[in-house]
């Protein structure tokens, strides 16, 4: 995939949610410690969207609740 230079925040989350879903298939330690670092990465990208967008969250959580929800909106 290529990326485009400014990602929309619908590109950020969908990219959070990919990791998520690599983490809930992989069983290798190695390549889950790999991802979980990334995990962090992209959520804390995606919250930084968030709050430069003006969208409130709650928690962690609801941050990981909102991407999902944007990842799959017209997927």
């Amino acid at each position: 995939m290529r990326r485009r230079p400014n990602p929309t925040l619908r590109d950020v989350a969908r990219s959070y949610v990919n990791i998520i879903e690599q983490i809930e298939r992989t069983s290798d330690p190695e390549e889950l410690h790999r991802l979980e670092e990334q995990r962090v990465v992209w959520h804390n990208r995606f919250a930084d969207r968030l709050r430069q967008a003006g969208i409130p969250y709650r928690d962690r959580e609801h941050v990981t609740q909102i991407a999902v929800r944007m990842a799959g909106e017209d997927a």
